[in-house]
Parts: structure tokens; C-alpha cells; sequence
């Protein structure tokens, strides 16, 4: 379950990068 936890903070952070 950690390594999810742990994608989701990545593509979260990606995300936020494309976004701007």
C-alpha cells in the first residue's frame, strides 16, 4: 500500500508541474 502512496505523491507532483 506504501507504493501507491508513493505514485500518487508523483504524478501529484508532475501534474502540478504541467499544470503551471
Amino acid at each position: 500500500m506504501g507504493m501507491i502512496k508513493f505514485f500518487l505523491e508523483i504524478l501529484i507532483r508532475n501534474g502540478r508541474r504541467k499544470i503551471s
